[in-house]
């Protein structure tokens, strides 16, 4: 399955990162988004990234969101094999996660890129 052609939303900015050691460079960020997972950390929620990003995460702080834990880090391999074969693997992921769960918990799964479900 292709991903749909996304509009970009009317509430998009540019930001000015840096990634060393690469030159700094814009992104697009939601300063709505941003203070929603802000509003959720402060809350006390276990707030994690599932993210192909891994260790790229780290310049999310300069963006205003909070350095946060990674759920799952999957290998450059996993990610390839994903890509190519149009499988998640978020979605599995998560499954592993709640198969383990001994107790009932409440999740919530916020996502730019899942166009898979």
């Amino acid at each position: 399955m292709k991903h749909r052609k996304v509009t970009p939303a009317c509430d998009e900015v540019s930001h000015r990162i840096a990634i060393p050691p690469r030159a700094s460079g814009n992104v697009t960020i939601r300063p709505a988004i941003i203070e929603a997972v802000n509003r959720w950390v402060s809350s006390g929620a276990d707030v994690r990234w599932l993210s192909s990003w891994g260790w790229r995460t780290k310049w999310l702080d300069q963006v205003g969101l909070p350095l946060l834990p990674i759920f799952y880090d999957p290998n450059p391999g996993e990610v390839f094999d994903w890509g190519r074969s149009q499988r998640p693997w978020k979605k599995p992921a998560v499954e592993r996660f709640l198969a383990t769960q001994t107790e009932a918990i409440r999740l919530a799964w916020v996502d730019d890129d899942a166009f898979f479900f």
